[in-house]
């Protein structure tokens, strides 16, 4: 699709909508094939009828080729796509944090709303609120996240996991253009301006934007789960680091202890050394954890660009969404240093024993030597 290279004027709009997409992943406690997805959509449907913030609640029909359920495993992702579900949220300004954080920062330039919109199909959802474009910020996303999370996490059927970024940082708006002749030239097409997309339709649409909503969220479902599965390796690679790094602080200590000992004591070498013996198979362990970790994080990475850009949505903030996936690399050639160096010292411990131990036996040798002689009478 060709993108805008402007943005249309305020006076053709005739609605316009903020759309956010992001994950909240459950996880049934059954086996694959226990899984019951008429139960599931209405034990759902249930557990958001139960809040005090949500109503109309209802299943959102839509055509699709995909199964009633689908249940997908993506590297360490696992997770379970049903027919979309379709709620409102109505949360007091009060209880919006991001709201009230914006507005005290910048004032008359945030549009506050306290009526949502949240399309869910047990793995991602959208969150849509009508948007004032004469603003600049309109938040409260976040804010109907947390009612989503805690309602749906209470039920003990299943577990349900969050991946960040959720929702998505990137702003996309569907905008909806008064019909006139000028405006023939924009319909259909896109503006790209930051974080944010501007996506405009002909106002003959307006009544089919939900419809359009569940449509996309079916088809963006697989993509975000290819993004979010990389996610999710990547933290998994930084709690791998992150223990390689504690491992690499331990043989340090332990070798700042190694060179405070004295020649002669035999049970400090002894013990040092042993300690180092450990941490170093350690380090050897995690290293190699690490190593394998990270090529699967690639390999990931590589899947998620290929299905972010492949993408009606979304390939336009393939850049952005990837660099979520950077992460810093660790250097390898001091942590090889550090770990060749406790080898020596764990070997001149070793040097050392040995050398103690062979003086003291021929002391002990020629002392024993000495008494056995002298007990002869030699």
């Amino acid at each position: 699709m060709s993108l805008l290279s402007r943005k249309v004027e305020l006076k053709y709009v005739k609605k316009a909508f903020l759309v956010k997409f992001g994950n909240l992943y459950i996880i049934p406690k059954v086996k694959e094939e226990e899984i019951d997805a008429t139960f599931l959509i209405e034990k759902i449907k249930e557990c958001l009828s139960g809040s005090p913030l949500v109503k109309k609640v209802e299943t959102l029909n839509i055509p699709s080729s995909r199964e009633l359920v689908v249940r997908r495993v993506i590297g360490p992702l696992e997770s379970i796509s049903l027919s979309p579900i379709k709620f409102e949220v109505s949360l007091p300004i009060e209880e919006q944090a991001t709201s009230i954080f914006m507005s005290s920062l910048f004032g008359e330039r945030v549009d506050m709303t306290t009526d949502f919109g949240v399309i869910y199909n047990a793995s991602t959802y959208v969150i849509f609120r009508e948007a004032n474009l004469s603003k600049l910020f309109h938040p409260g996303a976040p804010d109907v996240r947390d009612v989503l999370v805690d309602t749906i996490g209470k039920e003990k059927i299943w577990e349900t996991k969050v991946i960040p970024p959720n929702p998505l940082i990137q702003d996309i708006y569907f905008v909806y253009l008064r019909d006139d002749p000028n405006m023939e030239e924009f319909v259909g097409k896109m503006f790209i301006e930051g974080d944010r997309l501007y996506y405009y339709l002909s106002e003959k649409l307006l009544s089919f934007f939900e419809r359009i909503l569940g449509y996309l969220l079916d088809v963006a479902s697989s993509t975000l789960d290819f993004y979010y599965a990389a996610v999710f390796q990547k933290l998994k690679l930084e709690e791998v680091v992150e223990n390689l790094k504690m491992i690499h602080q331990s043989i340090q200590d332990v070798i700042a202890g190694f060179q405070k000992l004295s020649f002669w004591n035999i049970y400090g070498h002894y013990k040092h050394s042993k300690n180092l013996e450990k941490l170093v198979s350690q380090h050897y362990s995690a290293l190699l954890n690490y190593s394998f970790n990270l090529e699967i994080l690639r390999k990931y990475s590589e899947e998620a660009e290929d299905s972010l850009y492949n993408s009606f949505l979304f390939r336009h903030f393939t850049k952005q969404l990837m660099a979520e996936l950077k992460h810093d690399e660790i250097d390898m050639d001091t942590l090889t240093k550090c770990v060749n160096y406790a080898r020596e010292l764990v070997q001149k411990s070793y040097t050392v024993k040995v050398t103690l131990l062979g003086g003291l036996i021929s002391i002990i040798g020629s002392i024993l030597g000495t008494l056995i002689l002298r007990f002869l009478g030699l």
